[in-house]
């Protein structure tokens, strides 16, 4: 599968079927470290960029240069997920945007992440039945297991966050979650 072998930088396809399969209360404690969110974002973008190209999609990324405390490689993994579901499904010749932000002040900070592409859409379903493992839309594109929504749950459900997702208007998805960004 493309995105699997693409995503290698942001996780191995095997752990993340396997992390999946655990779900949110697997005992994995959270890693958390501090992250230069402008970084994190430019190494995931990077890592899809191969796989934007083929499907015709630009990678817009708005974040700031700004540390957070989270875990570093759940949340890379999450933001990958994301992004390359939004590439897969976006239309060709759109643009996926990748907004991040720190909201609130100490010790109150979050991190909320937006992932909007110009696809079909989620559909008229559930939106949270799309995280849960095995799960896809409506109209599914292409080959897929319904496995990159479910670690991106259970990354959020992790760091005690939140996340969703919506039909946009004019057409597309949004994807978006919100995690605590406390330090040490």
């Amino acid at each position: 599968h493309i995105v699997s072998r693409l995503l290698g930088e942001v996780g191995d396809p095997v752990t993340r079927l396997v992390d999946a399969a655990r779900g949110p209360g697997d005992g994995r404690a959270r890693a958390g470290t501090s992250v230069d969110l402008g970084g994190l974002t430019s190494t995931v973008s990077r890592g899809l960029a191969p796989l934007a190209r083929q499907s015709g999609v630009a990678i817009e990324i708005d974040a700031p240069d700004q540390s957070v405390w989270v875990d570093r490689t759940r949340i890379e993994q999450a933001l990958g997920n994301l992004i390359g579901n939004a590439i897969v499904h976006g239309s060709g010749g759109s643009t996926v945007e990748v907004r991040c932000r720190v909201e609130g002040s100490r010790p109150a900070e979050v991190l909320a992440v937006d992932v909007l592409d110009r696809g079909p859409g989620i559909g008229t379903g559930s939106a949270e039945e799309l995280f849960e493992p095995f799960r896809r839309g409506a109209a599914p594109l292409g080959p897929g297991s319904g496995l990159g929504l479910a670690p991106v749950a259970a990354t959020v459900k992790a760091h005690r966050g939140q996340f969703g997702a919506e039909n946009r208007a004019g057409g597309g998805a949004r994807f978006w979650f919100v995690v605590p960004v406390a330090g040490e």
